[in-house]
């Protein structure tokens, strides 16, 4: 049954995946994570399941639940979407305060209705 589910996982996953494959992003550092992303979850397409215990199961679940978050945050940091203002204040302070660390800006933009 585990292994239904997480086809049925990955499955939604892929769907999700194709609309925003083509994301635009200002930032050259997204893409290249965008790409390994891309990496990551063709390697999981190929895998054959079947032959995996529960805890292997368990663990590729935890692989699709990461890329589902990630790809929720570079949705939100596309060129169309990104406020690029605060986007530049959050590197400038991460500078200042993470000097020898590489990062990435990115962000969850959500709508609050009243």
């Amino acid at each position: 049954m585990r292994q239904k589910l997480y086809q049925l996982h990955l499955s939604q996953l892929l769907s999700h995946w194709r609309k925003s494959k083509n994301n635009n992003y200002s930032d050259k550092r997204k893409k290249d994570y965008h790409e390994n992303l891309s990496k990551i979850i063709s390697f999981l397409e190929a895998e054959e399941i079947y032959s995996f215990t529960n805890n292997q199961i368990l663990e590729r679940k935890y692989v699709l639940d990461f890329i589902f978050k990630s790809i929720e945050f570079l949705d939100s940091s596309v060129l169309s979407t990104s406020p690029h203002e605060i986007v530049y204040c959050l590197e400038i302070a991460l500078e200042d305060w993470i000097r020898d660390e590489k990062f990435i800006v990115v962000i969850n933009l959500t709508r609050i209705y009243l």
